[in-house]
């Protein structure tokens, strides 16, 4: 972006006033490499919510090692293209930038090799190919308080996930950064979710005790029903956790909805979401779009408030080999199917799910 676009798009945002992100992150349990992304903010004026493809090769905080499919924000016309809130690459790992209310960033260092923390996701994306490159990576700069336009995301953590399932979050607290290992291992190191304050630890403790709970006898736990941080993290746990194993991709993938569909806030002034005074989401937090990840064979679901048909992106096919060129897709594209047209699939005779029409 242009100088004179930076600018422009950071009177728009209001003079850097920042816009936070009640979001959830989770990985699905079991070996199709499955994970869930949501997006919940209030609707920001002038912008557009936009897929932009980053080819391998690219000018980015370096040559890109990697190409990569990321979510970003158009806002008046220009994209903000460095600041990524999701994205895939083609090693299959992700991240994921959500609202930590509470982060204090390291303030800005005179030292070498320091990088503005509103561009992790951008820098990750872009060299790395698993979260244990990316933890050896992360000993090696110094991330610090996000400056300009970028200010507009506020306190934030990151969570990064892999083709191997392992995954890692990253916070910072009282000016430093914290690096927490979540192989989503019931418990172990964590249990595949994220969601926004307070800290990780705070909410992977919670489940813990939950479990505690469900251990006793004659144990009585409800279900959290609110969209709160803490009730979505609970619940997003209850309800992957119940699940059967799945035995087809297809089956997994459904299972990775149904537990997207309880943690999705409709529009509107719905009760029990973190919005409002003290919470930057503004007064009509809802969910924006959503995202099921497949690390194995590195392909993007999404869909969006407007369109709950499933699109699909394969990274293979969107064109990040040496020499492409960036291109860019509205997520709210009307030119995008919302429905599927069941006509032709009407038979004279009876035919099980299972059977193909000739």
């Amino acid at each position: 972006m242009s100088g004179c676009g930076t600018l422009y798009a950071s009177l728009l945002f209001g003079l850097f006033l920042p816009w936070t992100q009640g979001c959830s992150h989770f990985a699905m349990e079991n070996d199709y490499r499955l994970t869930v992304r949501t997006m919940d903010l209030a609707t920001i004026p002038f912008s557009e919510w936009t897929i932009m493809t980053v080819p391998r090769g690219s000018a980015g905080l370096r040559s890109a090692k990697h190409g990569y499919v990321a979510f970003v924000e158009k806002v008046s016309g220009h994209v903000i293209s460095d600041l990524v809130t999701a994205g895939m690459n083609d090693a299959g790992l992700t991240c994921d930038l959500q609202t930590l209310l509470g982060t204090k960033y390291p303030q800005t260092a005179n030292v070498g090799n320091t990088i503005d923390a509103a561009l992790i996701c951008k820098w990750a994306l872009e060299g790395f190919a698993s979260t244990r490159e990316l933890e050896l990576g992360l000993n090696s700069v110094q991330f610090v308080e996000p400056t300009l336009v970028h200010r507009i995301i506020g306190g934030a953590h990151w969570a990064f996930r892999d083709a191997r399932g392992e995954g890692l979050v990253v916070e910072f607290i009282d000016g430093k950064m914290q690096l927490h290992r979540d192989n989503n291992d019931q418990g172990k190191t964590g249990y595949g979710i994220m969601t926004n304050e307070p800290p990780l630890p705070w909410q992977t403790q919670g489940v813990r005790h939950l479990q505690w709970k469900q251990g006793l006898a004659r144990s009585s736990v409800a279900i959290p029903g609110s969209w709160y941080p803490d009730d979505r993290f609970q619940r997003i746990f209850l309800v992957k956790s119940g699940m059967p194993r799945p035995t087809t991709y297809r089956e997994a993938v459904m299972q990775a909805v149904h537990t997207l569909n309880s943690i999705t806030v409709p529009m509107g002034q719905q009760l029990g979401t973190d919005s409002g005074k003290g919470s930057g989401e503004g007064s009509g937090d809802h969910t924006q779009w959503a995202l099921v990840y497949d690390h194995k064979q590195r392909i993007v679901y999404w869909r969006s408030a407007v369109n709950q048909n499933l699109q699909r992106l394969q990274l293979a096919n969107a064109g990040l080999e040496i020499g492409s060129t960036t291109r860019y897709l509205a997520v709210f594209s009307e030119q995008l199917p919302w429905f599927s047209d069941a006509a032709k699939a009407l038979s004279p005779r009876t035919v099980g799910s299972d059977e193909v029409l000739a």
